[in-house]
């Protein structure tokens, strides 16, 4: 339905800008960062077909497209203290058009268009209204907050007065102890012992009365103290997860914001403290939505970080996208059961990333501090994933695959990182549930019969090859359940 709405309009002889902030009038920007790159990629398959002769690939307007967002939410967002400057935005672009730079007159003419006037102005008037109801929660938790504490000082005053009538009370009992010593040694020398004895009894039932207080008053104090902790876990409600998944919806996007503006200015050579704080945050970010299930923030992050990493253009990788590339490399291996259809991204930047360490002599010496090993053991925990994980794995290499395929120049086998990795995977992964394998088996079927054809006559053999190796695992398999008297 997004395609056939965006193959309504009519691109031609636009710039990306007008056409941009044409298609974004037409229809009010949702704030699901996953939904809005979809929406881009319509509009840059869309924006390509009419221009052809304006950029070198849809793969370049969607980068741009992506850019010009990203410098809106920039200039326009109150919250940005520093706005991106002309030379941030120029650095921000680099290489996205098919490996060349777009030129500077363009770009400036963009930057100064933005600036004047947003891309998408339903997205500023909802953050307005999205900001004032912020401000409206943070004015009422404040108020609560206050609250809390006066009570809390109120209740500990009244402990401290209960506390005081408490020794004033131990002080009475003692002089009353004194006060009926002294008068027994009276009363042994009278003659009247029917008399000491009464008043000794009123002495003693007044000495009772004072413990009696004394225990109320320490009850009092043990209720005073169940109240305060009553109190401060009706105050402390942050730890809840539902709570900190709210939370995290509303702060995720100046977070991502601040890390990404501190990791552009730093430099590789005298910033490492500040940019691998940048990158630890991000890496907790995705943590969460992992553990929250928040697939378009993680998605967001994933992708950000792909950024970060510039494989894009090898030979200007620095150190600090070095430790971006490390990141996500050990991300994928210790969080991958959860990343769900976010593999698509780290698919992908796995692909570029086994190119670029396959390429001899390499183009960067850099890159040589990347462990090879450490990208083979992202897809080697595919047994511990479920079902629905491992489908949709397979289903992401055989896209990739497809592409790399397509490419003239490849020579080697070793060059095809997803196909490798899809009989990998499918092999490792042959004692599944049956409703599992048969699904398996439909996608690889539906994949092989594809590329079987394919001109490259080496291509062709690695699949025959490859789908004798995974049937002669599938009967090994099916042989030893049928033994055991196991098999589902």
């Amino acid at each position: 339905m997004l395609s056939e709405f965006t193959n309504l309009c009519e691109f031609s002889s636009l710039s990306i800008d007008e056409a941009l902030r044409n298609f974004l009038d037409l229809f009010e920007l949702p704030g699901e960062a996953q939904q809005v790159d979809r929406i881009l990629q319509a509009f840059s398959s869309k924006f390509y077909a009419d221009n052809r002769d304006v950029f070198r690939s849809v793969e370049a307007v969607y980068l741009l497209s992506y850019s010009l967002m990203i410098l809106q939410t920039d200039l326009h967002n109150p919250q940005v203290k520093e706005k991106m400057k002309f030379e941030e935005f120029k650095k921000m672009t680099k290489g996205i058009n098919g490996g060349e730079d777009i030129g500077v007159e363009y770009l400036k003419r963009l930057y100064k268009s933005v600036g004047e006037n947003p891309l998408a102005k339903h997205s500023l008037d909802k953050r307005g209204e999205k900001e004032d109801r912020e401000g409206l929660f943070r004015e009422e938790s404040k108020k609560i907050l206050q609250k809390g504490q006066q009570l809390l000082v109120k209740i500990k005053n009244e402990g401290n007065a209960k506390k005081k009538r408490k020794s004033q009370n131990t002080v009475n009992f003692e002089n009353l102890q004194n006060f009926q010593f002294y008068h027994k040694s009276k009363i042994r020398s009278c003659q009247n012992l029917q008399n000491s004895e009464n008043y000794q009894n009123t002495q003693n039932s007044q000495i009772s009365q004072n413990s009696q207080n004394l225990q109320n008053s320490q009850n009092l104090q043990n209720s005073q103290t169940s109240q305060i902790s009553q109190n401060y876990q009706k105050i402390a409600f942050i730890h809840t997860p539902g709570t900190l998944k709210l939370l995290l919806e509303m702060i995720w996007s100046p977070i991502l914001a601040a890390f990404s503006v501190v990791f552009e200015r730093c430099l590789p050579e005298s910033d490492e403290k500040f940019f691998l704080i940048c990158i630890s945050g991000m890496e907790s970010m995705i943590k969460l939505t992992c553990i929250l299930n928040l697939s378009d923030i993680r998605d967001t992050f994933i992708v950000t970080l792909i950024k970060f990493a510039n494989l894009s253009n090898p030979k200007e990788i620095s150190s600090k996208n070095l430790e971006c590339v490390k990141t996500l490399l050990n991300l994928a291996i210790s969080h991958g059961r959860f990343f769900a259809k976010s593999w698509k991204f780290i698919i992908g930047f796995l692909s570029r990333l086994d190119r670029i360490l396959n390429k001899k002599p390499p183009e960067n010496q850099d890159l040589l501090q990347i462990d090879p090993f450490l990208s083979e053991k992202t897809l080697e925990n595919s047994c511990s994933w479920n079902g629905e994980t491992l489908l949709i794995v397979i289903e992401f290499l055989c896209e990739i695959s497809k592409e790399e395929i397509k490419e003239e120049n490849i020579e080697e086998i070793s060059q095809m990182f997803s196909l490798k990795k899809i009989v990998e995977i499918a092999e490792a992964n042959m004692e599944r549930s049956k409703i599992i394998l048969s699904e398996m088996w439909k996608k690889l079927t539906e994949f092989f019969s594809v590329i079987a054809g394919n001109k490259n006559k080496k291509v062709g053999f690695y699949v025959v090859d490859a789908i004798k190796r995974l049937n002669m695992k599938f009967f090994q398999v099916f042989l030893e359940n049928f033994k055991r008297k196991i098999f589902y």
